[in-house]
């Protein structure tokens, strides 16, 4: 429900468009998906963040949180640890 030249007020960050929803949808899924592979092989939320799935995805302005954040909710979420805390 959006065009070229709708602008959207996040709940956090900076103002953005459709590209900007749809760059910040690539990084969700990807470091989402770069975090269950380093869980599937096994690894404690150190031994993932210390591998930084995240790196290069974050570049400046894209989200609120930081790169360790996202991979620490993203590990809790995918683990079930989430609902523990």
């Amino acid at each position: 429900m959006n065009d070229e030249r709708t602008k959207i007020i996040p709940g956090q960050g900076p103002l953005s468009d459709r590209e900007g929803v749809r760059a910040f949808k690539d990084l969700l899924t990807g470091g989402r998906d770069q975090v269950t592979a380093l869980i599937k092989k096994g690894m404690s939320l150190e031994e993932v963040l210390a591998a930084k799935p995240a790196e290069g995805l974050f570049k400046g302005g894209e989200s609120w949180l930081s790169a360790d954040q996202f991979v620490k909710h993203a590990f809790w979420d995918l683990t079930g640890e989430f609902r523990k805390r």
